[in-house]
């Protein structure tokens, strides 16, 4: 996280928390949003930084892993599907 927005968020991070001390609902709400506004910055750099840096490593928000299939990279020995025997408990 860029330094600049690590120190906006822990300073209204700190805000929110002296306004549920005392509290004051209407500070609390001014309090939860400028978190929040100082959170969605950072996120945006955040989210630029990794456009601009060609991805996050192959991985996506659509497909995490990074594999053509959506699953874990590599599989894993036994990666057939086997047919293994089963009871089902009712409580």
């Amino acid at each position: 996280m860029p330094a600049n927005h690590k120190e906006t968020i822990e300073k209204a991070l700190e805000e929110l928390r002296e306004a549920h001390k005392s509290q004051d609902i209407a500070r609390l709400d001014t309090a939860q949003a400028a978190l929040t506004e100082a959170w969605n910055a950072a996120s945006q750099e955040i989210y630029a930084a990794q456009q601009a840096a060609g991805g996050t490593d192959g991985q996506t928000a659509e497909n995490p892993y990074g594999s053509a299939t959506g699953g874990p990279a590599g599989g894993g020995a036994g990666t057939e599907a086997q047919d293994v025997e089963f009871e089902e408990v009712k409580s």
